[in-house]
């Protein structure tokens, strides 16, 4: 148990999340309000983070809401219609004049926000001073008890956000017919909603965007700008007619000035790009917020969507929205410049009014020219520049150099055979004359020399060049760009072409050799990562022909990462003998480095990753002992690396990750204590770091990997609480990389198995409805990241563990009908002889649990066929099945004949 009071000033994050679980199961709501206060500053993350682990099922959630008051004044509520972030919305009857209208009041639970009490009253005062048939007018206002409400005239009709969802799926160029069906208007009467649904999609989008904007046209004209303008605040009647609601963050102003405001508000995927900054407002942003609706309408999505609220503003303010025309062909093409003049993110280049606006859409459906342009091809190259920043570098060098290149070596060549051609004139003159001294002779000779020299030099900056601009920008300086494994394999590809077109005019010269190889090797690693197994190790084996017999050191480390390369594929196919000869090739090679040059800190962390590669190999092929003594020589050096850089991340990283490792071989020991507590040892490194961003997914990802072994370990000592905490915490890690990396293969695997992890808690406290769905969930990732990269052996025994874990829930939930195919899954995706067995074992128990006789033979039938695929594998064990631990799941199978023979043939085998 956790004591609040003992919780350090400034932890982090995770931790106090962690911590929070811990007071919420002990003490309750109460408690938690007081942890809360201990840590202001960090109050609203840990909500979030609380709020999150509820959605994935590691907490209960919040206790219901107090029932509330059925009737208000002389209102008497009937049902709810809707429910916004500050207020309800309710059918009520007027009893007085038997008539219903609609109700408005606050959230019970925001009665005590001010912050809300100003919000209605705002939208009670605005909509009071405005009388227009596309404004609802209010009808009363009054208060019950605490709660303020008021009613207005009860509108039939539809939202344009469910209007958008109704096309959803739905072909664009059709749309109207959509439309037209929710309403039933036909497309032929020009009065009502079929005025306004008449004709072509498009046609009838314009005209709901006109009738809004021809309203906020006569809003604006009073001071009062809307500020949360969205589908779901815009009513269409059955009578074609729109309306706009929701007038609770309005504000209003002097025409002649805008107002500064102190944080932005309102709706983030419609807010202006100078709203999500917090700058000066005017009309503008419900022009621009009009503009993405007429967008949403036309298209049926968003023009910008990301995960966060960050990310988003960061696409919106960038302003690169993918054209309206490519997604719907029918769309005019002045609809589409209106829609991105709207909303477009500078806002001097939009509309200046909403009157303005509300002209151009007129115009295109009267069919006369509009006075809005597309921006120019300058605007746009320069808009492009600005949001790729990084990709207009690679492509402005790329072009330099594939220009400069040949003509800086053109200009030096000429340089010198001039030079030599001047040389030769010389001395022919000075053989013919005899008229030069000796000293001029040693003058010329000293210039051609100085012009060679220059060439040398032009040729070595050229090496430099390429090796700035292509290769360290396609291995490292979009390493941390989520989704740009293709981007950085075509950067480096076209740096090995260079490459050979250089050992070509150059052939055998040390330093080109060792740097394209080292490129090459860049290639394979990455294509490791993405999966291709296959591509990668033909990269390896080709590094490794070309260096074979190059000297020095810096060739043998490249000779040395590439087999630790190499044999970690190896190890990924489940090719433990050939892995562990290519490691200990690695070993010796780097070693010897280390030994020549034991400063250089770079080669002795690679050499750390050998041992730790090779010891994984050692445990795999029955070595306990040795792979100890790998790790711990590894976790050796490693400190080295701490001591000498303790800020830097990556070092950070693989010390965690060595105590990772290394507590795994300590907890076979039986040592849990020292095991746990070496896992916090790795945990506190990284979080000292706080690693976050893209640029830190590798330690992200040893950080997620540590608490999930912790997890284990204390779920194995029944500690069930702090396991399930562990397990939140890294799978919030997991999911968050697998997003962010969506073509990573191992971070989606690893979301997977921390799904699986998570459902094991879930099992040991007999929740088995909740495991199954987080089970359901990781069978599907895993199935992903093997799709991804389907010679990696090491996911598909993941998605073995995983399919047994759900076959046990289907087991403990007696779902018999669903259990027979789980189980027929599990078989035939089975990798090892215990997976077999464990199909075997559950036909087994599934059998007893079925009424069909039928059905229960022909389980015991797969059941037999299992266990001769696990002894097709070479299992041998014929006391497994007589006398073993499980032998009773097998007596029901005993008299089968099939089951006797392979029985009868094991006995002999032994």
């Amino acid at each position: 148990m956790v004591d609040p009071q003992a919780l350090p000033a400034e932890p982090h994050l995770e931790e106090l999340i962690a911590d929070a679980v811990l007071v919420l199961e002990q003490r309750g709501e109460p408690g938690l309000q007081e942890f809360l206060a201990r840590h202001a500053t960090f109050a609203g993350e840990v909500r979030d983070g609380l709020e999150r682990l509820r959605r994935m099922g590691v907490l209960a959630p919040p206790p219901a809401v107090v029932e509330e008051p059925r009737q208000y004044g002389e209102f008497r509520v009937l049902r709810k219609l809707a429910a916004g972030g500050m207020g309800v919305v309710y059918l009520a009857e007027q009893t007085s004049l038997k008539r219903q209208v609609a109700l408005k009041v606050v959230r019970p639970e925001l009665l005590l926000s001010p912050t809300a009490r100003e919000r209605f009253q705002r939208e009670v005062e605005t909509v009071a001073r405005l009388q227009h048939p596309g404004i609802v007018p209010i009808l009363a206002v009054g208060a019950e008890g605490p709660v303020p409400w008021f009613a207005m005239e009860y509108i039939e009709g539809r939202s344009l956000e469910a209007m958008i969802e109704t096309l959803r799926g739905k072909d664009l160029a059709r749309g109207a017919e959509a439309l037209r069906s929710a309403f039933d208007a036909p497309a032929t009467k020009a009065s009502g909603a079929s005025a306004v649904f008449a004709g072509s999609h498009w046609e009838a989008c314009v005209r709901m965007v006109l009738q809004i904007a021809q309203t906020m046209s006569y809003v604006h004209a009073r001071g009062i700008v809307h500020r949360d303008l969205k589908p779901s605040n815009v009513v269409v009647t059955p009578q074609g007619q729109a309306l706009v609601l929701d007038f609770g963050l309005a504000h209003v102003q002097d025409r002649q000035r805008v107002t500064r405001i102190d944080a932005p508000v309102g709706s983030p995927a419609y807010m202006a790009p100078e709203q999500l900054r917090g700058e000066a407002i005017d009309e503008r942003v419900d022009v621009y917020a009009l503009g993405v609706t007429l967008y949403q309408l036309l298209t049926g999505a968003l023009p910008f969507v990301a995960d966060g609220r960050e990310r988003l503003q960061a696409l919106i303010c960038a302003g690169r929205p993918r054209p309206v025309r490519a997604q719907n062909r029918s769309v005019p093409r002045d609809v589409a410049i209106v829609c991105a003049v709207a909303m477009d993110c500078e806002r001097g280049r939009r509309y200046g009014s909403m009157a303005d606006f509300a002209s151009d859409l007129d115009a295109v459906l009267a069919r006369r020219p509009i006075r809005a342009h597309a921006p120019g091809l300058l605007v746009r190259l320069v808009r492009t520049c600005q949001r790729h920043p990084t990709w207009t570098t690679i492509a402005a060098a790329t072009l330099l150099l594939a220009l400069q290149f040949p003509l800086v070596l053109w200009q030096r060549q000429a340089a010198v055979n001039a030079e030599l051609a001047e040389a030769n004139r010389q001395l022919e003159d000075a053989a013919r004359r005899q008229q030069e001294t000796h000293a001029q002779l040693v003058r010329s000779h000293d210039e051609l020399r100085e012009q060679r020299e220059l060439a040398v030099s032009s040729y070595h900056d050229a090496l430099v060049a390429l090796e700035e601009m292509l290769v360290r920008t396609g291995q490292t300086d979009l390493a941390a760009t989520p989704g740009s494994e293709r981007l950085r394999l075509g950067i480096l590809e076209r740096a090995l072409g260079l490459y050979d077109r250089l050992r070509q005019r150059r052939p055998g010269e040390r330093r080109l050799e060792v740097d394209a190889a080292r490129t090459l090797q860049f290639a394979g690693s990455l294509q490791l990562t993405m999966g291709a197994n296959d591509a990668a190790e033909a990269r390896f084996g080709e590094v490794l022909a070309r260096l074979e017999a190059t000297p020095g050191d810096e060739a043998a480390t490249v000779r040395g990462v590439t087999r630790k390369l190499f044999g970690q594929s190896l190890t990924y196919r489940g090719q433990h003998p050939a892995a562990e000869a290519m490691l200990r090739a690695a070993r010796c090679e780097l070693e010897g480095v280390v030994m020549r040059a034991p400063d250089d800190l770079s080669v002795l962390r690679q050499l750390a990753e050998v041992k730790n590669s090779l010891a994984l190999v050692r445990r795999t092929l029955g070595d306990p002992a040795e792979d100890l003594q790998l790790l711990t020589e590894a976790q050796h050096h490693k400190e080295r690396l701490l001591l000498a850089a303790p800020d830097d991340l990556g070092g950070v990283s693989a010390y965690a990750l060595g105590c990772a490792n290394l507590a795994t071989a300590i907890e076979r020991d039986g040592r849990l204590a020292e095991a746990e507590a070496l896992l916090g040892v790795g945990i506190a490194a990284l979080q000292r770091l706080r690693p976050v961003g893209p640029e830190s997914s590798n330690a992200r990802a040893r950080l997620a990997s540590l608490h999930d072994k912790r997890g284990s370990l204390r779920q194995e000592n029944g500690r069930t609480g702090p396991a399930e905490a562990d397990h939140g915490i890294a799978l919030a890690l997991r999911l968050e990389l697998a997003t962010e990396f969506p073509s990573t293969a191992a971070f989606v695997n690893q979301a997977g198995a921390s799904l699986h992890n998570l459902a094991r808690v879930r099992q040991d406290v007999g929740d088995f409805a909740d495991a199954l769905q987080l089970l359901e969930d990781g069978v599907a990732r895993q199935r992903q990241a093997i799709r991804m990269a389907p010679q990696q052996q090491l996911y598909r025994q993941h998605l073995e563990y995983a399919l047994v874990g759900r076959c046990l829930c289907w087991l403990e939930l007696a779902q018999f009908a669903a259990l027979p195919a789980a189980i027929d899954e599990l078989v035939d995706a089975a990798v090892s002889v215990e997976g077999l067995l464990n199909g075997a074992r559950l036909y087994t128990r599934c059998a007893r649990g079925v009424a069909d006789a039928a059905l229960a033979r022909d389980l015991r039938q797969r059941a037999v066929r299992a266990i001769e695929g696990a002894v097709a594998k070479g299992f041998g064990d014929a006391a497994h099945f007589e006398t073993g631990r499980w032998a009773k799941h097998y007596q029901d199978l005993r008299g089968l004949p099939a089951f006797e023979a392979l029985l009868t043939a094991l006995r002999a085998k032994r």
